[in-house]
């Protein structure tokens, strides 16, 4: 059993960094829907998320 440590994978840097917030619209004027969603909505907003604490191997 092993494991990898990748500091260069594109969720890595978004894990230790953080993310900034994310607005998700449709093509066309249209609207975004899904099987679970109670309507069809404009936009979809994901909040920034803040980075994780650094973590030294000592």
């Amino acid at each position: 059993m092993g494991a990898a440590l990748c500091a260069n994978m594109s969720y890595a840097r978004a894990v230790h960094d953080g993310y900034p917030k994310i607005v998700s619209k449709p093509k066309c004027g249209k609207v975004l829907y899904w099987k679970d969603a109670g309507h069809p909505v404009k936009h979809i907003v994901q909040k920034k998320r803040k980075g994780a604490e650094k973590r030294i191997r000592g």
